[in-house]
């Protein structure tokens, strides 16, 4: 009976350590569990701007074989990813050479950082500004943006992953990005009551055109942009267009474009993808950001108007007019030009978010870059 006894405490108590994990260690992922990820699982862009360099997918998901870069790490440890890229077959994103989830103890956590540009192997990209990531304490990565050479809508995510993590510790880790830009819009309107003119161009000055967009990863992800420089130069619009972008602006029916008296133009689609920045700091005495319509009236010479942007308000039908001091991420602005040869100008800007909808597949919908 003593010997039942003993063999019995021993079982229990062997089932105890095993219970315990006998050495104190966590139990580990199982190492089938493939670190995986997805874009944008939860939401969809589904109204991304055509800028000059292509016009938006259409549909509800990215086209196959679309791709992001991916940085990660666990803990404080080298990089696990630099980088990596993440493509899509069918509906799974994947890359090669898996690696595997590896959790030793309770207060571990791994490190993503991504970013998602369009096709990043577009030959008709001017530049392909891949990632520059920090591995100091906390992880970032940062890409540089010059808009008056690069028109894409550029996206980062970021997003930590702990031992005790809601959505489990070895399920996908899904990727939400943000933009980093704002979409800026002109429509022009002919107010004269019986004069036609024709509109040729329109540019941005003294704006920040260069910046390094930076994501920053973890408990909560922050999203900001650093190193910027306003420039007194042009930007924008039909500035530093080749011939061949703004024969294609013309056969759009956008610039070159004649109003006949009372004409408003409402039915392009042509945006500029701009770094969010301020509109009440200024270059030199007079070097405030503005925006320049070039115009040519009928029968009268070339001319242009300029107009502040720091002096321009939300449309008044919308409410009570408000100053846009500045233009923030993830938001559209258009510009609505009231020219008249009668004498005057009138100008507005009604504003809106990029707003999402729910996915049918997983991604992000972002403008094609070809030509």
């Amino acid at each position: 009976m003593s010997h039942r006894v003993t063999f019995l405490t021993a079982a229990v108590l062997l089932c105890t350590l095993l219970a315990a994990g006998c050495g104190g260690t966590l139990d580990p992922a199982p190492k089938h569990n493939e670190i995986r990820f997805e874009a944008g699982s939860l939401l969809l862009q589904n109204d991304a701007p055509q800028t000059k360099l292509g016009a938006p997918i259409s549909g509800t998901s990215f086209p196959n074989g679309s791709s992001f870069l991916l940085y990660g790490r666990k803990n404080t440890e080298s990089l696990l990813f630099s980088p990596r890229e993440i493509s899509l077959s069918g509906s799974n994103w994947g890359y090669s050479n898996p690696e595997q989830w590896e959790w030793t103890s309770s207060t571990d956590y791994y490190d993503f950082l991504a970013l998602y540009l369009g096709d990043l192997y577009d030959l008709n990209r001017p530049s392909v500004p891949i990632p520059s990531c920090n591995t100091g304490s906390p992880m970032y990565a940062s890409v540089a943006y010059d808009p008056s050479v690069d028109q894409f809508d550029l996206m980062l995510a970021g997003k930590r992953r702990t031992y005790d993590d809601p959505e489990g510790r070895t399920s996908t880790v899904h990727m939400s990005f943000e933009h980093m830009l704002c979409a800026v819009q002109l429509k022009v309107w002919n107010g004269s009551s019986s004069k036609a003119f024709t509109v040729t161009g329109y540019h941005f000055e003294n704006l920040v055109s260069r910046g390094t967009a930076k994501v920053e990863a973890g408990a909560t992800p922050t999203y900001s942009w650093t190193s910027t420089s306003r420039l007194a130069t042009s930007v924008g619009g039909t500035a530093n267009l080749s011939s061949a972008e703004l024969s294609a602006l013309g056969a759009a029916n956008f610039i070159p474009h004649n109003y006949s008296a009372g004409e408003a133009q409402g039915n392009h689609n042509y945006y500029d993808l701009m770094i969010p920045q301020s509109h009440t700091e200024k270059i030199g005495a007079d070097g405030w950001p503005a925006i320049v319509l070039e115009y040519t009236p009928d029968g009268g010479a070339p001319t242009s108007v300029r107009i502040l942007l720091k002096e321009i308000y939300t449309d008044p039908e919308l409410g009570a007019p408000t100053l846009i001091s500045s233009w923030e991420r993830s938001k559209i602005y258009v510009y609505v030009v009231k020219l008249s040869l009668d004498g005057g100008i009138q100008i507005h800007v009604t504003t809106s978010d990029w707003d999402p909808v729910v996915a049918e597949t997983p991604g992000l919908l972002l403008p094609t870059l070809g030509s």
